[in-house]
């Protein structure tokens, strides 16, 4: 038997990665009703994405967490070189741009991850860990809501953005 148990939201992000998260913080505190989805129990390992770039530190203090990134003593990137298997390489220093924090983090994902959604929900954002998205709903041509089925139970969350 198939239960349809509806709710309807003014966002839902579908994944809490760094683009999820930051994406529901800025939204919740402009008061809108955000729900954040993820397939994953947070924290979550994630082996890869670690380093964190000039204008996603700009973002992170935006998000009010450059006295976390400070407090944490995470590995700082000043300059960066890539070596492909050919020898060849290419250097990347943040210096000589016009950034206002012309240096990056290392910070493992799954601390990363975690510190962001904390963020988010502390923003006002709801968010739902194991949470598998089956489908989206369209009318119209437009997305307005997502489905997940388990146990024989369906759900589907309308939303004016998905």
């Amino acid at each position: 038997m198939i239960n349809k148990n509806k709710n309807i939201r003014d966002i839902v992000i579908v994944g809490a990665g760094p683009a999820g998260c930051s994406a529901a913080y800025f939204l919740a505190k402009l008061g809108l009703d955000v729900l954040l989805l993820d397939s994953k129990k947070f924290p979550r390992s994630k082996p890869c994405g670690d380093g964190i770039g000039p204008r996603a530190v700009k973002i992170l203090h935006q998000m009010k967490l450059g006295s976390w990134l400070k407090e944490n003593n995470f590995y700082r990137i000043d300059m960066m070189r890539i070596i492909s298997s050919s020898s060849r390489f290419i250097i990347s220093e943040t210096s000589g741009y016009d950034f206002p924090f012309p240096y990056g983090y290392v910070i493992r994902r799954d601390i990363f991850d975690e510190q962001l959604v904390r963020h988010a929900v502390a923003a006002g954002a709801e968010l739902r860990e194991n949470f598998h998205v089956t489908s989206y709903l369209k009318q119209d041509g437009r997305i307005t809501g997502i489905t997940s089925g388990c146990q024989g139970e369906k759900i589907e969350i309308l939303a004016r953005l998905v």
